[in-house]
């Protein structure tokens, strides 16, 4: 009887000493995220990393891959010793539809929101009570914009976001006043904070809006975005050194947007769009092959990693 008592008395404190030494060693590996499905793409993350991605012809291809905040994020903000170091990575941990955006969250809890067609961010915008501008809400304060506010003074703002380098501050009394107003006026009262910060955005999103009908070069219709703002993990090399070509030749890398088209990039070689910004103001638009005279096409050698060649349109 008392050697059996002292089995289990032996076995009980071994099962605690398992427990309450290695509680670190058993605890469950942390994992990516569910792939969230929208209509027939399908967008996945792993680490920091978003990838949308669709069935074509039995093929599955790569729409577009964004790293979502940079790799130093991933580290977590205190470790813990008696962690192993994996276990405390700061990867996405959500991936939900929020409106016509994608919601992404890490294990940090913070949210980020991207354009689920482009991959592109979208800033969180809030009202001075502290509640999100959801995306029908922006939608609609943009629509008013473009129909309270006559087309000529949307292409004279257009052709100022194109060719002023601050633009914002310069039009800050004049464009961005009335754009605060006729934002109020409509019902979009969100206060002075929220519409002071977030009235060029709106502008920005009217003005291509307004324009679109007359069938110029904008960034919507040649599917491009900001040379600068570019992510795309996979490319992120190529990027850097077409910025860094860039600015050897005395160009500002901030002037231009970038479009890739997959579907032109031979084997092992890389395709880039060029847009100088001078090529979206209207006095442009008719002009054939190289508009503004500043387009070009960058050339990657994948294997080599290196541009290969600069090709200006003609």
């Amino acid at each position: 009887m008392i050697a059996a008592v002292a089995r289990r008395s032996v076995a009980g404190a071994a099962l605690i000493l398992l427990l309450g030494a290695n509680v670190s060693e058993i605890r469950a590996k942390i994992g990516d995220p569910a792939p969230l499905k929208i209509g027939d793409v399908q967008f996945r993350s792993h680490l920091n990393v978003v990838t949308a991605q669709t069935m074509d012809n039995r093929l599955l291809r790569t729409l577009w891959s964004r790293k979502v905040y940079p790799d130093a994020e991933l580290k977590p903000e205190k470790e813990d010793p008696d962690l192993e170091s994996d276990v405390q990575w700061n990867i996405i941990s959500k991936l939900e539809r929020d409106g016509d955006w994608l919601s992404v969250r890490d294990r940090r809890g913070r949210s980020f929101h991207l354009d689920p067609k482009t991959g592109a961010a979208i800033s969180r915008r809030e009202k001075d009570t502290g509640e999100t501008i959801g995306a029908d809400e922006w939608s609609k304060a943009v629509g008013h914009l473009t129909t309270r506010i006559p087309k000529e003074r949307w292409i004279e703002l257009w052709d100022s976001i194109f060719s002023q380098d601050d633009w914002v501050s310069a039009r800050h009394m004049d464009a961005g006043m009335e754009i605060r107003n006729v934002l109020r006026d409509g019902g979009f009262r969100w206060g002075v904070i929220a519409l002071e910060s977030i009235w060029q955005d709106a502008a920005r999103e009217a003005a291509e809006r307004a324009v679109a009908p007359l069938k110029g070069h904008t960034p919507a219709s040649t599917q491009s975005e900001r040379l600068t703002e570019y992510e795309n993990s996979e490319k992120e090399d190529a990027i850097a050194q077409i910025i860094q070509r860039l600015e050897q030749e005395k160009e500002n890398p901030k002037h231009f947007f970038v479009s890739i088209d997959p579907a032109r990039d031979k084997a092992g070689v890389w395709t880039f769009h060029l847009w100088h910004r001078s090529a979206f103001l209207t006095a442009n638009w008719r002009m054939m092959g190289n508009p503004g005279g500043k387009c070009r096409d960058i050339l990657y050698d994948v294997k080599a990693k290196r541009i290969d060649k600069v090709l200006f349109w003609q």
